[in-house]
């Protein structure tokens, strides 16, 4: 893979296709209610969703990421996100479902490469005991088709704690937002035939 959406600019990591150029991570993997049949994939510092290929263009699942308002049509991990702007440090204020009810976070634009990536990040604060950084990331495979997948890279002396407590909530999370995606687009580019 080159210098595509998913290279993370002073981390040193990079997501391949199969995840499996992530560097200088140790893998591990837990087997806690593993999603489509797979157990789930998280890293010492970050959390990585399923690629997803999605039967639509790579323009039409960038516009349904941007469409904030229409979030609670398609995305149960997410239904409620408000932002004005995707002027970097803008904010994104999200209601997520972590699995048992919904909870509020507010992060911010970090980073947008139309029809490749769409990142926020928390405040990050010095003070902040964990610090985070989601990025999703799409790649067009042909005229018709695209790849979607998720990754929140973690750091901050709670991180550890973070991570034992909530990367597998966050992973089948990240997940159901990649196949409800799936889904959403899929049904959208269907009815334009």
């Amino acid at each position: 893979m080159g210098n595509e959406c998913c290279d993370y600019e002073n981390s040193g990591i990079a997501v391949s296709s199969d995840c499996a150029n992530y560097q200088g991570a140790n893998w591990f993997s837990i087997e806690s209610e593993p999603i489509r049949g797979r157990p789930q994939v998280i890293t010492e510092d970050a959390v990585i969703s399923d690629e997803v290929t999605i039967n639509a263009p790579v323009e039409l699942v960038w516009d349904i990421l941007l469409d904030f308002d229409a979030y609670g049509e398609w995305n149960s991990f997410c239904p409620t996100a408000l932002n004005t702007s995707l002027e970097l440090g803008a904010a994104v204020d999200m209601m997520v479902n972590l699995g048992d009810s919904l909870s509020n976070q507010v992060e911010y634009i970090s980073r947008v490469e139309p029809l490749k990536c769409i990142a926020w990040a928390m405040a990050n604060k010095p003070e902040d005991p964990v610090h985070a950084q989601r990025s999703q990331n799409l790649k067009s495979l042909d005229a018709k088709s695209c790849t979607y997948q998720t990754i929140d890279e973690f750091s901050g002396p709670g991180k550890t704690e973070m991570m034992t407590h909530f990367a597998p909530m966050v992973e089948a999370g990240f997940n159901r937002c990649a196949y409800d995606l799936k889904a959403r687009a899929e049904q959208l580019y269907s009815s334009t035939d």
